[in-house]
């Protein structure tokens, strides 16, 4: 193994799609990983009801169950059975900051050296070094989806910004695009920080409006079938693949009206040409010009949303030429590729051990130098 191959583990609390989870998390862990797999040994770990390894391509997926009390780890999952993956690996980069896994292969890189890397998705739940917050210098970086997501933490020597992604094979510009008369589309779980509700407290019979996504919260899903009563709403279930491609690509524009530490899915929808709406309270206006590849609103404003959808209504021709500039950000540095060249670099350039890690080292050769650190713990 030469440093330029690092064998890389991924680790993330549940994987993307039926068997796991419609979340950006898991979907960027996912990706991410996809990629990272085409240029170095990549795995992916994730917890779930059985044991279970598959591939996709070159990336090995395995699943493993968790071994903690569900009724308090169901979030934050940890096992025994990480260990294997843990010794095969060079470097770890950890999908949620905040989880018992994390705290495991935190253990495990301070006893053997190996560099340990997170990316912070906004979930989680109790574990080590969430209670023990010295733990966290312990990571050799911390890598940011967006400044919003670092938010008040400083950046450090070991952490970077390495935004998020898009497939532009996957997600491509219709060939004849009839979505000046589509509906509005908003692409997410159906949850209150997702901001559904403002969405459909904007629009009136007028629009067309889709919610694509699952329902994860009863008591929400209420609240969002009152404000879509006397509309033109559809609720429909989640979609992957080609089905997701056309739902961008028929849409007016794509809506995400919540909180978000970047927000994939309006980089899908630029990716197929389609103008976008975010709000300020996000990571998608570092990526965003008002007006230029997209549009940005205040949070928890129906009447500015409103005003957007009858813009891009009333000049179809503006709104093509924003989608296209929205693409070509996308293609510029917002692709997979892009993303896993982005924390190559950072596992390369920033790991805070110096010489207590050298890639293509063995563990055995890491751990004896470890030992010559008295434990560096």
């Amino acid at each position: 193994m030469n440093a330029d191959q690092p064998r890389v583990l991924q680790i993330v609390p549940q994987l993307f799609g039926l068997d796991g989870l419609f979340g950006g998390a898991e979907r960027y862990a996912l990706e991410l990983s996809r990629a990272m797999a085409r240029r170095t040994p990549t795995r992916l770990v994730a917890f779930g009801p059985a044991p279970q390894k598959r591939a996709q391509g070159p990336l090995s997926i395995f699943t493993i169950t968790n071994q903690l009390p569900a009724a308090l780890f169901s979030s934050s999952p940890a096992s025994l059975a990480l260990w294997p993956h843990l010794r095969w690996a060079d470097v770890v980069h950890c999908h949620q900051t905040f989880t018992m896994a994390t705290s495991m292969a935190l253990l495990y890189g301070r006893i053997v050296g190996t560099p340990v890397f997170t990316t912070d998705h906004g979930g989680g739940g109790p574990c080590l070094n969430g209670y023990f917050r010295r733990l966290d210098d312990w990571f050799a970086g911390h890598l940011w989806v967006s400044r919003f997501s670092q938010g008040a933490n400083p950046i450090r020597s070991g952490d970077a910004i390495i935004w998020g992604g898009v497939d532009p094979d996957q997600f491509v510009p219709a060939a004849s695009s009839t979505a000046e008369s589509g509906p509005v589309l908003f692409v997410g779980r159906r949850i209150p920080a997702k901001g559904a509700h403002t969405l459909l407290a904007a629009v009136d019979a007028s629009t067309d409006v889709v919610i694509l996504g699952p329902v994860c919260d009863p008591a929400y899903e209420i609240q969002l079938l009152s404000l879509a009563r006397g509309k033109n709403v559809q609720f429909l279930r989640p979609v992957e693949g080609a089905a997701l491609t056309r739902a961008y690509q028929s849409a007016i524009c794509v809506v995400l009206p919540g909180t978000e530490t970047l927000g994939l899915t309006l980089l899908e929808a630029m990716a197929c040409a389609r103008p976008v709406i975010c709000t300020a309270h996000s990571g998608m206006p570092e990526l965003i010009a008002d007006g230029v590849n997209g549009m940005i609103v205040p949070p928890d404003q129906p009447t500015a949303i409103a005003e957007r959808i009858a813009w891009l209504r009333a000049n179809p021709a503006r709104a093509r030429a924003m989608g296209q500039l929205a693409r070509e950000c996308v293609l510029k540095a917002f692709t997979w590729d892009a993303v896993a060249e982005r924390c190559l670099t950072a596992y390369r350039r920033l790991d805070t051990r110096g010489d207590n890690h050298t890639y293509g080292t063995s563990v055995a050769e890491n751990s004896s130098r470890a030992e010559s650190k008295k434990g560096g713990a």
